[in-house]
């Protein structure tokens, strides 16, 4: 019953959502909102790759506290001790490290793109930068862009993030509706954009509004990426 209750609240909100938000092109009086918005939204991706990159140590680690536990019964329990201590300074410099690059990325994002969003995504033709609005607070955010390395035709999803408290409601895919919808309007050849394998609902998301694997890549324990693409058909 409590579970029944719960989903039909959470139906609830969500069509509240739906029924008060606006998907509409940025304003100047956005950027400080959108530049929090991707400041939080950077550092939950980095909380969820440091999970994810936990997750693969801790087979090697495991086997290696068992070797050192047998080691530790064989010879001296020293051992074992030296070993935790280890691990637990490698897990200090891990969390140095991710902070420390995580500032770096986001300094640098402050002072590039997102340091005047409606220069960098509102001034070139096709560029463009959407928010979410909820209630007068933006709540999510997408960017389109078109880099010189790119073919013509060929533009970049980027700064795609919605407020975590206002995930899995359909933002998200109102975001990348509007998006493709651009997209054909000014006639582009496809959309592609870069994603970290550790986030899942994306992922799915892309996929779901038509986004196909172009390739993967990994960098080891740390980063693996996909990218994809959507070729974008005449209105």
């Amino acid at each position: 019953m409590v579970s029944s209750d719960a989903e039909q609240l959470g139906t609830t909100c969500c069509n509240e959502v739906k029924d008060r938000l606006t998907i509409r092109s940025f304003h100047r009086s956005d950027q400080k909102q959108c530049v929090q918005i991707f400041v939080d939204g950077f550092q939950d991706f980095v909380k969820d790759l440091a999970v994810v990159t936990l997750k693969k140590l801790s087979r090697y680690i495991g086997l290696a506290a068992v070797f050192t536990l047998l080691a530790a019964l064989l010879w001296s329990t020293w051992i074992f001790v030296v070993f935790v201590f280890i691990i637990l300074i490698l897990f200090t410099v891990f969390y140095i490290y991710l902070h420390v690059a995580s500032y770096k990325i986001i300094n640098y994002c402050k002072k590039t793109d997102m340091r005047d969003i409606k220069k960098g995504y509102m001034s070139d033709e096709g560029n463009h930068m959407w928010v979410a609005e909820l209630c007068g607070e933006v709540v999510g955010m997408v960017g389109l862009r078109h880099h010189e390395k790119h073919e013509p035709g060929v533009f970049q999803l980027q700064r795609m993030y919605v407020v975590p408290c206002y995930q899995r409601m359909g933002i998200g895919k109102r975001l990348l509706t509007e998006v493709i919808t651009h997209a054909k309007k000014h006639r582009m050849k496809m959309i592609i954009l870069t994603t970290s394998n550790s986030q899942v609902p994306a992922i799915q998301l892309y996929m779901k509004c038509g986004f196909k694997v172009a390739t993967r890549s990994s960098s080891g324990l740390l980063y693996d990426v996909t990218n994809f693409k959507l070729e974008i058909s005449s209105p």
